[in-house]
C-alpha cells in the first residue's frame, strides 16, 4: 500500500508564521550623558511593537512622544526596532523590554528584560575637617575624607 502526501503551499500573504525575536537587548551600563542602543529585531512581525521601561509602555510608533531622548531606529523592512537613548540620565536606570502584540492567529511575544544601569561620577573627595589641619609630632589625628553623589558610591582609600 502506497501513501501519497500532498503539500499545499499558501501564498506568502496568508501564511501565518510565528513572530519571533532575531535579536534581543542585552544588559548594559552607561554613564550619565552617554548614548545607549538597545537592539530589537523581529521576524514575521504581525502585531504592533512597543518598548517598555519598568513595564510602562513608551508608545507604538518610532517617534516616542513624551520621550524626547528616546527613538526607535532601524527599518520596518528589516524588522529592526532598536531603541536609542540619547544623553542617558539617572531616570533611565531601569529594565527595558521590546514587546510585539498579538495579531489574528499569532501570539504576542516579549523579549528578555534588559537592565540599564546608569552610573554617576562622584564629586571630588573632600576632607571634612577643613583645608588645613594643624597638629604636633607624635599626636594621634583623626580626619574624614568623603566623596558624595556617586553611583555606585565611591570608595576612598588613602595612605599615610
Amino acid at each position: 500500500m502506497w501513501l501519497t502526501l500532498a503539500l499545499i503551499l499558501l501564498p506568502a500573504e496568508i501564511q501565518l508564521l510565528d513572530q519571533r525575536f532575531l535579536r534581543e537587548p542585552p544588559d548594559q551600563t552607561a554613564a550619565v550623558g552617554e548614548h545607549v542602543t538597545l537592539p530589537c529585531r523581529v521576524e514575521n512581525m504581525r502585531g504592533k511593537i512597543q518598548w517598555t521601561r519598568d513595564d510602562f509602555g513608551l508608545g507604538l510608533y518610532r517617534n516616542l512622544k513624551g520621550f524626547d531622548r528616546y527613538k526607535m531606529s532601524g527599518s520596518d523592512e528589516e524588522g529592526d526596532y532598536t531603541l536609542d537613548i540619547d544623553n542617558v540620565q539617572l531616570e533611565d536606570d531601569a529594565r527595558f523590554q521590546c514587546q510585539v502584540g498579538a495579531a489574528p492567529g499569532v501570539a504576542p511575544i516579549r523579549s528578555r528584560y534588559a537592565t540599564l544601569t546608569v552610573t554617576v561620577p562622584p564629586e571630588p573627595p573632600e576632607i571634612t575637617n577643613g583645608d588645613v589641619l594643624r597638629t604636633q609630632e607624635d599626636r594621634k589625628v583623626t580626619f574624614e575624607c568623603v566623596s558624595r553623589g556617586g553611583k555606585p558610591a565611591a570608595e576612598v582609600t588613602y595612605c599615610i
